[in-house]
C-alpha cells in the first residue's frame, strides 16, 4: 500500500511567505485597474452628456457641502424648471457656479430668463441670465468629500507622479514574480531528498484505512 507523509515545515513556511506577496501583487493590479477605469470613464462621460464638478464653496451646503463631487447631465434648456440645480457660468464670470433655479420668466425675445440662488444664501443671485447653448448641465447626483480627491488629481504634476509610481510598482511586482520563478531550484536526477528534522522523522505516516503497522492490509 502507498503511504502519504505530512508536508515538511519548510514547504509550509515557503507557501506562507508567498501568500502576502501574491496579495500585494493583486492589490497593485486592482489599484492600477481602478485608476485606468476611472480615467476612461472621465474621458467617455462627456460623450454621453455627463460631466463632474467639485463644489468649492458653501452657498449650497444644505444640499451640496464643500468638497462634494457632483455629476451633471446635459439636458435641453427648454426642459429646465424651478427647483432644478444647474452648473453654469454667471455673466461676466469665468468660474462655474452650481445654484438652484428659483424663477423662470420669458425675455423680450421669447427666450427663458433664469434666476438662481444658493440654498444657503439669504438673497437671490444678482444676475438674471439667459443660456446661449441649447443644452445645460443639470445636477444628477453627488458624492460627499470625493471632490477633494478629484481636485488633488486635477493637478497635472500630481497625476504624473501617481502614474509613475503605479507604473513602477506594477513593474516591480511583475519582475519580482519572474525573479522568484527563475530562482526556484530544479530537482536533480538521482539526488536524494533533503534530510528531515527530528520532529519530522518522529511523525507517523498517514496510512489507508485497514492497514496494519507493518504496512500490509
Amino acid at each position: 500500500m502507498y503511504k502519504t507523509y505530512e508536508s515538511s515545515g519548510q514547504e509550509t513556511q515557503q507557501a506562507s511567505a508567498r501568500t502576502p506577496r501574491k496579495r500585494s501583487f493583486w492589490a497593485i493590479m486592482a489599484g492600477a485597474a481602478f485608476l485606468a477605469a476611472l480615467a476612461i470613464a472621465l474621458l467617455v462621460m462627456p460623450v454621453f452628456g455627463y460631466r463632474v464638478y467639485v463644489v468649492t464653496g458653501d452657498s449650497m451646503k444644505e444640499s451640496l457641502g464643500r468638497g462634494a463631487l457632483i455629476l451633471t447631465q446635459a439636458v435641453p434648456v427648454s426642459s429646465l424648471k424651478v427647483g432644478d440645480i444647474i452648473t453654469f457660468r454667471p455673466p461676466y464670470q469665468t468660474a462655474p457656479v452650481t445654484h438652484r433655479i428659483i424663477a423662470v420668466t420669458k425675455g423680450s425675445d421669447g427666450r427663458p430668463v433664469f434666476q438662481t440662488k444658493g440654498d444657503h444664501n439669504e438673497h437671490a443671485d444678482p444676475w438674471p441670465f439667459t443660456l446661449n447653448q441649447s443644452t445645460q448641465a443639470k445636477y444628477v447626483a453627488h458624492v460627499p468629500y470625493l471632490g477633494y480627491l478629484f481636485g488633488f488629481l486635477a493637478i497635472r504634476a500630481v497625476r504624473g507622479v501617481l502614474i509613475a509610481v503605479f507604473g513602477l510598482l506594477l513593474l516591480f511586482a511583475v519582475f519580482s514574480t519572474l525573479w522568484r520563478k527563475a530562482e526556484r531550484p530544479l530537482p536533480v536526477s538521482g539526488e536524494s531528498p533533503p534530510a528531515r528534522s527530528e520532529s519530522e522523522r518522529s511523525r507517523k505516516p498517514l496510512r489507508p484505512l485497514g492497514a496494519s503497522d507493518d504496512g500490509n492490509p
